[in-house]
């Protein structure tokens, strides 16, 4: 096999040179595909542009609550991993923590059909909190999931092959969560908390299934020093390499300011019930619109990842997010009500922010080494945490001066961020 690993990754530890790494890479391509689709099809029934703002206005209505999804979202993904990086770098198998971890990302949503069904929907008080806990647990899961995963592909799956991981896992997902969607149509038009109570239980239920995925995977173990590290000094590694790896701190700049864009996420589900005078019968459509969108980016930015580097795929997606905010505002215009019909165009571009995430995780990939995959997976979403700290502020901005102009200030943001990608390297072909 022709190799196509990058000078970051030069040193790869024992088990990424095992013949047994080698010889098992097909089989653990396509389990690793089953973990993607299958973890995809559980996630569909609980979208954060979508289902979920719609819950939480149904239970509370605040803009500032909806703003504090984005910080919560980004808490949950930035301290856990970053705490357990160097666990998880060391561990010898890390297939049993990508098995664990997307368990527990189904038990908060199984919990909540549960309340949900014994209160019969009824509100209480505490029910927003207990909610904003469940939804930080669950990506507190999420988090130690996804640097899992990215870790345990750089260990398994060489860097010339992760784009077509990308692609081929992206479109299956969407054209299985679509079925899906479809399949349930008739549970999915029932309307107060049988709606919630449907959604939740299928995606908790679904991740527990996902998990047993990871059986299937061949990994040889690693080699590594057992990890004593605590988070401060987990904090002081994420400082070392934002300081000696400058192709990795320019990838985190970029980062940073990309997921800005995610401050906006929970409110493109009342903006549009507030100018398109709709209510929760539109919401399935939007759901299967964004993941329709999510399988033909992943196939795109797959193919370009693979044939010329993940930068180019990371500045295709960078143009295509900065038109998220503004199609919104366009296709909803009191001035252009013709263009009503086809808001679904915004949910179908937003389906590309998701297979952002990934195109930047295989970057990541390519410009640190091996060992330190693990720790420089959470540093980056521990970057990409700081400008969710202002998700309150933006759900009180647009309380306060409306959508228009947050909308466009998210996308001037992301331009900025595709200005930077010029001073980012291509590693794969590097002398």
């Amino acid at each position: 096999m022709e190799e196509l690993d990058t000078p970051g990754e030069s040193a790869p530890p024992l088990a990424e040179t095992s013949p047994v790494a080698v010889n098992s890479e097909l089989r653990n391509f396509v389990s690793l595909i089953a973990h993607q689709v299958s973890v995809r099809v559980a996630w569909v029934f609980k979208t954060e542009s979508v289902l979920i703002p719609a819950f939480l206005d149904h239970i509370s209505g605040s803009g500032i609550v909806r703003g504090c999804l984005p910080i919560l979202n980004r808490i949950g993904q930035s301290f856990p991993p970053l705490w357990m990086a160097d666990r998880i770098q060391t561990t010898p198998r890390k297939k049993w923590m990508l098995l664990l971890t997307t368990w527990l990302m189904g038990l908060p949503w199984i919990f909540l059909a549960m309340v949900l069904w014994q209160r019969e929907g009824e509100n209480f008080t505490g029910f927003t909190t207990l909610f904003l806990v469940l939804y930080t647990l669950f990506f507190a899961a999420t988090g130690l999931n996804r640097v899992i995963f990215g870790t345990l592909q750089g260990k398994l799956i060489p860097a010339g092959h992760r784009g077509r991981l990308l692609g081929i896992s992206g479109i299956l997902g969407s054209i299985l969560s679509v079925a899906a969607l479809l399949y349930v149509q008739n549970y999915m038009t029932i309307t107060g908390y049988r709606l919630y109570f449907v959604s939740f239980l299928i995606s908790g239920v679904g991740m527990v299934l996902a998990g047993l995925t990871c059986f299937s995977i061949i990994e040889p173990p690693d080699h590594y020093e057992p990890s004593k590290n605590n988070l401060r000094q987990q904090l002081a590694e994420a400082g070392v390499i934002l300081k000696n790896n400058r192709p990795f701190r320019q990838l985190a700049i970029v980062s940073t300011l990309t997921v800005t864009i995610l401050l906006i996420f929970p409110h493109y589900q009342t903006f549009a019930r507030e100018h398109l005078a709709t209510e929760n019968e539109r919401l399935m459509s939007w759901v299967i619109a964004q993941n329709i969108g999510a399988g033909v980016f992943s196939l795109l930015l797959g193919w370009l990842a693979d044939r010329w580097g993940n930068k180019l795929a990371i500045q295709v997606a960078l143009g295509v997010i900065i038109s998220g905010p503004l199609l919104a505002l366009l296709l909803a215009s009191p001035i252009l009500e013709g263009l009503h019909p086809w808001f679904w165009i915004t949910y179908f571009v937003l389906g590309m922010t998701p297979v952002t995430d990934k195109a930047i995780t295989n970057y990541c990939l390519e410009v640190v080494p091996a060992s330190e995959h693990a720790q420089s997976l959470s540093t980056l979403k521990l970057c990409m945490m700081v400008p969710l700290l202002f998700s309150v502020v933006v759900g009180f901005l647009i309380d306060l001066v409306g959508f228009t102009p947050v909308f466009v200030g998210s996308s001037l943001i992301v331009v900025y961020a595709l200005w930077e990608t010029r001073k980012m390297t291509e590693p794969r072909y590097e002398d």
